[in-house]
């Protein structure tokens, strides 16, 4: 017969491989419903993207109404990352006998966030006391007027001049100088760009909703290399991509890994801007992210030592990426119009006109 203490020895080692075996079985469980729900989101990002693609080729819709329609689908899905991403850490860390009160935010914080101009979700943002409406007028004055002028200088700058491309031989050398004659158009562009979209919209929105945080920008204008021009540029975008992408790689994928994760953030912003401009134009010409991934990856190794130099650069260089990429997507748009291919196939929509056209 067995002794006592044999028997205990067993009883505790049936206890102790019980409770591993139902931990296994329990961790096992919940990382199939890891992967259930990440699946899950996944298959909803790609059916999200897939309906706004769809749409704007079905529809038919022209460039800047496409590109404004595939703006708003991404910055929806930037919206609903960072409150997925928020949330999910604080409800799956609570515990249902804890003083503490329910992690879940209610809808109305969540309908107030999608709408609000930030892409960083809190439950509370610093608000204001009233809605100065006298503003929110003016603002919507300066955008009206904005847009006018945009659409003046695109057509006297750039579509006026490469509507009749396709039809014949392309002057390179006319392309060479309208390039550089269009530095001051290109610039105006970017200014206005920037001026519509980050201080007009942003704080327009913002004063409608009592937003309090208007740190959409900052000096960019100052800036004496790329590396702190991209931080200050957009930071509304910025802190997105600081706090979702390239902090959470940094510190859970690659920690003390620095460049990987810049390299990735660069990367994604490059991807999703040459997705905008590819589905609103309908071809794929990847200018912008060359531009972006490429040379803007190279020029932030360029320090200049942070002499005004830098910023002398800074101001040249920008508007010359603006207008070279407005040139080249205007190029090989009117030469798809006026040079188009009968029985285009899926190839078709990546190989630019301007290699295949017969009467160029």
């Amino acid at each position: 017969m067995r002794s006592p203490r044999t028997n205990q020895m067993l009883n505790n080692s049936q206890t102790f491989l019980t409770t591993i075996m139902k931990s296994q079985i329990k961790s096992l469980k919940l990382k199939m419903w890891d992967c259930v729900w990440i699946g899950s989101l996944i298959c909803y990002y790609i059916s999200f993207f897939y309906y706004f693609t769809n749409a704007v080729f079905n529809n038919k819709f022209p460039p800047p109404t496409a590109i404004i329609v595939l703006i708003e689908s991404v910055r929806l899905t930037m919206k609903s990352y960072a409150f997925i991403r928020s949330n999910v850490p604080r409800v799956l860390n609570y515990k249902s006998h804890s003083e503490k009160e329910n992690p879940c935010p209610s809808f109305s914080k969540f309908l107030y966030f999608l709408f609000a101009p930030t892409l960083i979700y809190k439950d509370n943002y610093p608000r204001t006391r009233t809605i100065r409406w006298k503003a929110v007028f003016f603002y919507a004055i300066e955008f009206t007027s904005i847009i006018l002028f945009i659409s003046f200088f695109m057509n006297r700058y750039f579509l006026s001049v490469f509507q009749d491309y396709g039809k014949g031989p392309i002057p390179w050398k006319e392309v060479a100088l309208h390039t550089l004659g269009n530095l001051p158009a290109g610039g105006a562009f970017m200014l206005c760009g920037f001026y519509i979209l980050l201080h007009v919209w942003l704080n327009g929105f913002a004063e409608i909703l009592t937003f309090g945080d208007r740190m959409f920008y900052k000096d960019w204008w100052n800036s004496t290399s790329y590396g702190p021009y991209y931080r200050k540029w957009n930071v509304v975008v910025h802190d997105w991509l600081y706090t979702y992408i390239y902090k959470d790689m940094y510190e859970n994928v690659l920690p003390k890994n620095r460049f990987v994760p810049k390299l990735f953030v660069f990367f994604v912003s490059a991807l999703v801007h040459e997705y905008i401009l590819s589905v609103a134009f309908g071809f794929f010409f990847p200018i912008l992210f060359l531009e972006f991934f490429v040379i803007g990856v190279t020029l932030v190794f360029l320090t200049f030592g942070g002499t005004f130099h830098g910023n002398i650069f800074l101001w040249f260089t920008i508007p010359f990426g603006a207008c070279l990429a407005i040139n080249m997507y205007c190029i090989e748009y009117f030469v798809r119009q006026n040079c188009p291919i009968e029985n285009a196939t899926a190839t078709d929509f990546f190989i630019p006109r301007l290699l295949t056209c017969k009467q160029l």
